[in-house]
């Protein structure tokens, strides 16, 4: 068989691109197009063939329904209504549609419809016997949505739970300390996130510094976030003040829990304000970069050990900096750097480091606020991966009245 010509008619862009690469799985399928409204989809059913159409219902300038009113009955591909409301199953059934996918849907649900549409395809006309059949199978299918709508009621409720209590995991605190001021921030591309940070407070005028990166996404990967959580505050509350010895507990404790193919790369650092040091160890993370202002210059915090989790062995490196007044560090994931527009461009570390370098003398707060809007302005608002900064700063400390040396962090997101 000849692959099927595909189309993609949905208003969100994060959407067709979920289809699309679900479709990437699926054999003799060739995505001959996309649109994002009605009249987008008339235009191109109008003007190419296709032998699918997945079909949102709603969308900015109608329905589903209007696009095969518009185009007409006889003259549109074969249709699987795409939508997030069951309450129109009944109605794509009467219009001859093959299946009605309810969002969030899996990769095998999709597989099936497609299917289903070979089977419609490779038949000639239907005889009234088998116009009997189909009535059945769209009974039994209508069943099947409403089974599926439970289901995702029910996966809904789960994710917002699960959601809130990831939420509760990032810190929501500030630990005032000499020397710096600092925010961090994390935007899920879903539900939850598989990228964690944290600012940990160890006594005595230090305070730890986390941001990392769980390989994968969705429940999986906020899950073993939620491990790593616990892993770095038990070790805080127990006093640790060597970052290899702590990496190489938590590492142990990844590789005993997690799978085999599962890793996390992370950056953990150490700052007191005593010194006004930072020791770090960068577990095979994105180099952080390092704004001076006495030297002008810009360094990357280059990976000194392996990543977490992933060997039984681990091994790594301690480097330490001086965070001097004025001094800004910018540590990030790579939903940022990767994050690509329209026409498959990456924004990159160049563009990153431009931004970030334009807006250093502002606030944590704003520099991460307009990094965000910068790379989402960059991919069209289509977001496909987690996105975590954490900004540190060098200050100037104060005195207080009792001679206590003190300084204050941001508000944290």
């Amino acid at each position: 068989m000849h692959s099927l010509r595909l189309l993609i008619v949905d208003d969100e862009p994060l959407i067709r691109a979920g289809i699309r690469a679900d479709l990437a799985e699926v054999p003799d399928v060739l995505v001959a197009g996309e649109c994002g409204c009605v009249e987008e989809a008339v235009s191109a059913i109008r003007s190419s063939r296709f032998d699918i159409v997945l079909l949102d219902v709603q969308m900015p300038d109608g329905t589903g329904f209007d696009v095969i009113r518009q185009v007409g009955p006889h003259r549109m591909p074969t249709v699987v209504f795409v939508t997030a409301y069951d309450k129109f199953a009944l109605q794509a059934f009467e219009v001859n549609a093959v299946d009605y996918l309810l969002k969030p849907f899996d990769e095998q649900r999709l597989r099936e419809s497609i299917d289903r549409v070979r089977d419609r395809l490779s038949k000639p006309a239907q005889s009234a016997r088998q116009l009997e059949a189909l009535v059945e199978t769209n009974s039994h299918l209508l069943a099947t949505v409403g089974k599926q709508t439970e289901e995702a009621r029910r996966t809904h409720s789960e994710l917002e739970i699960a959601r809130k209590v990831q939420e509760r995991l990032f810190p929501r605190e500030i630990h005032p300390i000499a020397g710096i001021e600092y925010c961090g921030r994390c935007a899920p591309a879903r539900n939850v996130s598989g990228d964690y940070y944290d600012f940990i407070p160890f006594g005595d005028g230090r305070m730890g510094i986390v941001l990392a990166d769980v390989a994968g996404k969705g429940v999986p990967a906020a899950l073993l976030m939620a491990n790593l959580h616990g892993s770095f505050r038990t070790h805080a509350e127990s006093g640790a003040r060597d970052p290899v010895a702590l990496l190489r507990s938590i590492n142990r404790l990844l590789y005993e829990s997690t799978p085999s193919e599962t890793f996390v790369t992370a950056f953990f650092g150490e700052y007191d304000s005593s010194t006004r040091r930072l020791r770090y160890v960068n577990c095979g993370h994105l180099p952080p970069f390092l704004l001076k202002t006495k030297e002008g210059g810009i360094a990357r915090l280059q990976p000194s050990a392996t990543v977490l989790g992933a060997f039984p062995a681990w091994h790594g490196d301690e480097a330490s900096v001086e965070m001097s007044c004025g001094d800004m560090m910018f540590l990030f994931s790579d939903g940022l750097t990767e994050a690509e527009s329209a026409i498959g461009e990456e924004f990159g570390d160049s563009r990153l480091l431009e931004v970030v370098a334009s807006v250093r003398t502002a606030t944590p707060e704003a520099i991460i606020a307009e990094v965000f809007a910068t790379v989402r302005r960059f991919s069209s608002g289509v977001q496909q991966d987690d996105m975590t900064a954490v900004v540190l700063r060098g200050v100037a400390s104060s005195i207080s009245a009792d001679g206590k040396t003190l300084s204050y962090g941001m508000k944290i997101r």
